[in-house]
């Protein structure tokens, strides 16, 4: 079973190759067809944190035209936001299947189960996230990390190492945290997320004083939440 099957419980489905960029005359029949002016109101009313108006022009726009992928990836960013778990894992999925694996869409689909306790499966999700990008080929640097819609194309490898670092810790694997917060300090010796999380995963294992020298280095590095954090140890002496 590979991950995609652990993921989903469900056989990945063959890629659909059959997309293609439209032709002048497509563009033109897409443009008169209306399905883009709901596509722009939709994220007018997202931007404004209107989601039920802005889920329903998408809704409007994904019907006339099922193919495209942008739309989809905004219809799933809004129903996260909403917290229809089930609906954006259902979106993104279809993103995957339309327009083959992204590492970015995993990486969303393990936040999402991340949020919601199921740490195995965002573990599977961000897993796969990782080996994609790292065997990635193409040259994303020409994609935004968030358009200006609010679509995440781009994740640096540093937050995806800690984020599947926090999931670890969520299951007590305290040493695989540790590897993975490691392992994000070579991307970026200044992502204070790294220092705050390996920091929690040696506090579980009364290693306390290198827990705080790393969560000394992540406040240092203006992390919001250490503050809150060293008050409450404190507190508990």
């Amino acid at each position: 079973m590979d991950n995609y099957q652990k993921l989903f419980e469900e056989q990945r489905p063959p890629t659909n190759n059959s997309n293609k960029l439209p032709n002048t005359d497509d563009l033109n029949s897409i443009l008169e067809s209306g399905w883009l002016k709901d596509k722009i109101q939709g994220i007018a009313a997202y931007k404004e944190k209107d989601y039920a108006t802005a889920l329903s022009f998408l809704n409007k726009a994904i019907e006339e035209n099922s193919d495209n992928q942008h739309s989809l990836l905004l219809r799933a960013a809004i129903k996260q936001d909403m917290g229809d778990s089930e609906g954006a894992i259902s979106d993104y999925k279809k993103s995957l299947y339309l327009y083959g694996d992204w590492y970015s869409t995993y990486q969303q689909i393990g936040l999402i189960y991340f949020k919601n306790n199921n740490f195995d499966k965002a573990i599977i999700a961000f897993d796969i996230s990782i080996d994609l990008k790292t065997n990635l080929e193409l040259d994303e640097k020409a994609l935004p990390h968030i358009d200006n819609s609010g679509v995440i194309y781009r994740f640096e490898f540093e937050v995806m190492y800690t984020n599947r670092g926090n999931a670890k810790l969520n299951i007590k694997d305290v040493q695989g945290c540790a590897n993975d917060c490691l392992k994000a300090k070579e991307f970026n010796p200044e992502y204070a997320n790294s220092y705050f999380i390996c920091g929690l995963a040696l506090l579980e294992v009364n290693q306390n004083e290198a827990a705080m020298n790393l969560l000394g280095i992540a406040d240092n590095l203006g992390h919001p939440l250490t503050d809150a954090l060293f008050k409450k140890i404190m507190g508990g002496l």
